[in-house]
């Protein structure tokens, strides 16, 4: 089988939830044609998904050689990283991935949240505004920016992130919750009632709404 067969039905096997099927075609793939990003990458999330987060190091750094620019590997190596515990390595590589590629609007985020986690919260709103610049839709980056705003009491800030968050389809309780908070401390109590419905819609179980 060539590499590209052998990815092909790496893809099937892993859709069908092959676990160890898939893991032999990317690994001959790889064995094969050792310049195959796409092997290197999909064996990478395969053991990271299997929590073997050192072994998916070492084969998205592999990706990563045959393609610095490949866009998913390098934001998951970010990810993989800080698994690790390697917060250093990891705040260094996901710095690097902005000027590698500037473009990739995953590679802000990340970078704005790795920021946020270091207490650089003015370089985190840099780049999760950069994130959402190059996508407008970008829930994740929207979210995250609606916290920052919201804990600087920039609530008319943080509410149109958040709303624009729900608007992209990243609802999410956490999203829902936020807004509804923002709206009844601003005395928008039927609004606010309504955010909390849609968590407790989500997720019946959140202690959160039922704090509020």
């Amino acid at each position: 089988m060539s590499c590209a067969e052998l990815l092909s039905a790496a893809e099937s096997h892993l859709k069908k939830g092959e676990l160890e099927a898939g893991e032999r075609a990317l690994r001959s793939a790889c064995i094969w044609t050792p310049s195959t990003p796409n092997g290197w990458y999909n064996l990478g999330v395969l053991e990271r998904q299997r929590s073997s987060v050192g072994r998916a190091v070492s084969c998205l750094l592999r990706c990563l050689v045959v393609d610095p620019r490949h866009q998913q590997a390098g934001t998951n190596l970010g990810e993989a990283l800080l698994a690790t515990g390697e917060d250093g390595r990891a705040s260094m590589w996901i710095e690097h991935f902005t000027l590698q590629a500037p473009g990739h609007p995953a590679a802000w985020h990340n970078a704005g949240l790795d920021r946020s986690r270091r207490g650089d919260t003015r370089g985190a709103r840099s780049a999760l505004m950069r994130a959402i610049a190059l996508n407008p839709a970008y829930g994740g980056a929207l979210s995250a920016l609606g916290l920052i705003c919201q804990n600087a009491a920039e609530n008319d800030m943080a509410a149109v992130c958040y709303q624009r968050a729900i608007a992209s389809g990243h609802s999410g309780g956490r999203n829902l919750i936020n807004l509804g908070v923002i709206q009844q401390e601003s005395g928008q109590l039927e609004a606010a009632a309504a955010m909390y419905r849609l968590a407790l819609q989500q997720n019946p179980g959140n202690f959160d709404v039922r704090a509020n």
